[in-house]
């Protein structure tokens, strides 16, 4: 059964209650291809570039219902075990090479940060606003794990969490802002 209006959504904090059915339909697809879109837009680090896609998922998880989003971020996550240059600045790494990538942890954390983005949604208006942040801390503690395998624990706080923590805080916010008025929008308009 597909998330409707009768989950526990108040107000338009629950911006993919909002949205008309064909989208919630869509919202997968066009996750997928937003998180996509997002890891052209860098600013070159190493070892792991800086990107738009988290911003994408956090959206994608706002603006979809649950079950939406989830799938959403899995299609993301085959386009790329599949070879399609979908990575940050066009990178491609299939099979299982992907898993070998520094920022694999990143990635892979991009499905559950969806889905729990987007369950926190529905739970309100405070919990809707902390999602980001929640979902950007998981995206951020999977990478660490992950890059400190390559580069050791320290290295890895270093270069793949502290310089990401300030953009975090601003995509969060961001990504609840835009859900919020894409949420006011359809609701004025249906």
């Amino acid at each position: 059964m597909l998330d409707s209006e009768n989950d526990a959504c108040q107000g338009v904090q629950c911006a993919s209650m909002k949205l008309p059915t064909l989208l919630i339909w869509l919202s997968p697809f066009l996750g997928a291809l937003g998180i996509s879109l997002g890891a052209q837009a860098t600013v070159p680090m190493l070892p792991v570039p800086m990107s738009l896609q988290t911003l994408a998922v956090l959206l994608l998880g706002y603006l979809a219902p649950p079950r939406m989003a989830l799938l959403g971020g899995l299609l993301y996550l085959a386009a790329v075990l599949t070879g399609l240059p979908v990575l940050a600045e066009g990178k491609s790494s299939g099979g299982l090479a992907f898993f070998s990538e520094p920022s694999a942890g990143y990635v892979l954390a991009f499905v559950p940060a969806a889905l729990l983005t987007a369950w926190m949604n529905t739970r309100g208006f405070a919990w809707g606003l902390a999602a980001g942040f929640v979902a950007h801390a998981l995206i951020l503690a999977v990478g660490l794990a992950v890059l400190s395998l390559h580069i050791g624990l320290a290295d890895a706080w270093k270069y793949g969490v502290w310089p990401f923590l300030p953009g975090a805080v601003v995509k969060s916010l961001g990504a609840w802002g835009l859900a919020m008025g894409i949420g006011r929008i359809w609701q004025a308009a249906g």
